[in-house]
């Protein structure tokens, strides 16, 4: 029996005869299917807002990935493993068969709770992050948010729970809060008594990354 058929019934017994004559075609290369989940699948519906407690969520799930205990809030990182390319170095029985890395969804789920300790909400976002000190970073600023409030929230404020700035502004009293994971900065500017007067999640591109100061300045004029 050819080496290569004798290998890929007992490595891929799922692929059909025109697969297998695939692989003994030099340079031939093949997505395999491959499914796993590396980490604990976290999906926080709609009927469990106000429902699901914190314990539940922990029993359920387990310890999350990152918590801000002042802020009730927890995520959790997972990874799904796709699909596989594979092939082989050519048709005679001494060729090498290989496969890649599989490919890797990152996902990760953002839930705060309320003061009753129930879900008050939860969010998947999108390209999320999958470093430590990013995740964190983005469930803070995810959980801030939605409590930064035009005319009260105040500049110390800010800089006590998002952290130091990458950016000040100064003369436009504004801070930036960029390289985020997903390619947005957040950008907070204050009126002369240091409370916010606007706060807002922009998407920015590579080319106004290298010119901040006129992106912040097409921010405040309006222009993007």
């Amino acid at each position: 029996m050819n080496s290569h058929i004798a290998y890929l019934r007992g490595r891929l017994p799922s692929l059909s005869a025109a697969l297998v004559a695939c692989f003994l075609t030099s340079g031939c290369m093949l997505p395999i299917p491959h499914s796993k989940d590396v980490g604990p699948v976290v999906v926080i519906k709609q009927t469990d807002i106000g429902v699901m407690t914190q314990q539940e969520v922990l029993a359920r799930w387990g310890k999350p990935n990152a918590t801000l205990e002042q802020e009730r809030a927890v995520a959790y990182s997972w990874v799904h493993e796709g699909f596989k390319i594979c092939g082989s170095s050519g048709a005679s029985p001494g060729s090498r068969i290989g496969c890649s890395e599989p490919h890797m969804d990152y996902h990760l789920t953002l839930v705060q709770f309320d003061q009753s300790g129930c879900v008050e909400r939860a969010e998947e976002p999108p390209d999320p992050p999958h470093i430590y000190a990013d995740i964190v970073r983005t469930l803070r600023e995810w959980t801030y948010r939605a409590t930064i409030k035009v005319g009260i929230t105040t500049q110390d404020e800010i800089a006590a729970r998002l952290g130091k700035p990458d950016i000040v502004f100064e003369e436009n009293h504004i801070y930036l809060y960029g390289n985020l994971p997903d390619d947005y900065v957040l950008l907070v500017k204050f009126d002369d008594s240091n409370r916010v007067v606007r706060s807002e999640r922009v998407l920015s591109s590579r080319r106004q990354r290298r010119n901040y100061p006129q992106f912040v300045s097409d921010w405040e004029s309006g222009k993007l």
